[in-house]
């Protein structure tokens, strides 16, 4: 629990949005969705990520991750810049785009087959 550590954790809160446990969550389900998929099994590892045990290694391994990309002085500019409305908004818009970018390439390699 050091500056680096508190400041990927107020940086995660702060750009709220889609989080990776959250992309975790809708990618188990789709998969769970599928006929040839255990639902037992995969409540499980549902269970084991989004609350148990796998939840925290998930959130230590993105701070690690974090730690890796951006120095504690670009962490704090980041936390700094997600305060604002400008961040706020990216912070809010970015799950969409990502969706609709998402969306679009999925149309875009339906035509490609065709």
């Amino acid at each position: 629990n050091d500056k680096s550590t508190a400041l990927i954790k107020e940086l995660r809160e702060l750009k709220g949005g889609f989080s990776i446990n959250e992309f975790l969550q809708f990618k188990m389900e789709e998969e769970r969705l599928k006929p040839e998929n255990n639902t037992e099994e995969f409540k499980r590892v549902m269970d084991f990520f989004l609350a148990g045990k796998g939840k925290v290694l998930l959130d230590n391994a993105v701070i690690n991750i974090y730690r890796k990309h951006y120095t504690e002085k670009e962490l704090k500019a980041l936390v700094k810049f997600a305060r604002t409305r400008a961040g706020k908004k990216m912070a809010s818009e970015t799950p969409l785009i990502i969706v609709e970018t998402t969306l679009a390439a999925e149309g875009i390699k339906k035509g490609f087959k065709n």
